[in-house]
């Protein structure tokens, strides 16, 4: 009798115990607190939003570079001096065939025979004109029994004499004027081609980052990157000189999964950690969401960009980031 009462209260005792086990083990699964922020890790980098590329338009060699690749510079800063005796040549022998050809169409223009034509023919037409309004007189006279047939005869066959020499006048001013208005053609075409091919080359110099022979930074605070010569090497259009970013345009760019995408919004608070140095944290916003996706590695992602508040000169571009975007909690959940 006594084992079995032993009995009973070991197993009383094992489901007992088997209980307050199974309620420990239960209790992680409770709903948590929803009312907490949550976060979106993903991984960035910094980037420059702008970036120039310099080329030139022309060929010139280098006749010394200023810089160094990655080196930050000022608004006005001289980069790169070059040659430019070349293109000032082509420019100054330009100009001198432009002028000949201007001198030249001018004594065209100006052409003697054709304004002595010109003259005769305004004389001609005096002579008709007084000989035209005479012949109506002759007319009424003749009328009138005051002169022959003969008189009346004889002074129109000097008026139409008259008529004859104004129209053999003006036929010479029209042959003159086609010879010559080819030839006025073929000058004022070549002033236009020498026009253009000055303003072409005026606005290849026209840069803002040309000045005098050296080109310069028309950035406020930039960084040189990419240089593509050396001293001594002859630069051209056919390759860029140097790219050079805005630094006053940093941000991070990030790919968050399209999972948690919708819980990202322009304006977001965001916390970012440099792989270079996780001591330090910067806070920022998310500034723009891309309207499309992007596949990376077989995941789907969408790309935002993301000022920084607090930047500084630590943060280089090219720098690698953690970032963490705070997501309020939907209501509800």
């Amino acid at each position: 009798m006594k084992k079995i009462l032993l009995v009973l209260l070991a197993i009383g005792l094992l489901a007992s115990t088997a209980a307050c086990g199974n309620e420990a083990a239960a209790a992680p699964v409770a709903t948590a607190d929803q009312s907490q922020n949550q976060n979106v890790e993903a991984f960035g980098v910094v980037k420059a939003t702008s970036v120039k590329n310099i080329t030139l338009d022309f060929q010139a060699p280098i006749t010394k570079l200023y810089i160094k690749e990655g080196e930050r510079v000022k608004s006005g800063q001289p980069l790169v001096a070059l040659d430019l005796s070349e293109m000032e040549n082509t420019i100054g022998n330009k100009n001198l065939s432009l002028a000949a050809a201007k001198s030249n169409l001018n004594r065209t223009l100006s052409n003697t025979d054709l304004k002595k034509l010109q003259n005769d023919q305004k004389n001609a037409q005096t002579i008709y004109d007084k000989d035209a309004k005479e012949l109506e007189t002759k007319e009424s006279l003749y009328s009138a029994g005051s002169i022959t047939l003969n008189d009346l005869d004889s002074f129109k066959k000097q008026v139409d004499g008259d008529k004859k020499s104004l129209q053999d006048i003006a036929y010479a001013i029209e042959n003159q004027k086609t010879s010559k208005g080819t030839e006025n053609d073929q000058k004022i075409l070549e002033s236009s081609l020498l026009e253009s091919d000055l303003k072409l080359l005026d606005s290849r110099l026209a840069k803002p980052y040309i000045k005098g022979s050296d080109v310069i930074s028309d950035i406020n605070d930039g960084l040189v990157y990419d240089l593509g010569y050396t001293q001594g090497d002859i630069a051209g259009p056919q390759k860029k000189l140097f790219s050079i970013m805005d630094l006053n345009t940093l941000v991070v760019e990030a790919n968050i999964p399209e999972e948690f995408i919708n819980d990202v919004k322009v304006g977001s608070t965001v916390s970012i950690i440099p792989t270079a140095d996780k001591t330090r944290k910067y806070t920022g916003k998310v500034s723009y969401i891309s309207g499309i996706a992007s596949n990376n590695n077989g995941e789907t992602q969408i790309p935002v960009n993301i000022t920084v508040d607090n930047m500084d000169d630590f943060l280089l571009p090219g720098f690698n980031v953690d970032i963490s975007v705070t997501v309020d909690a939907k209501p509800g959940k």
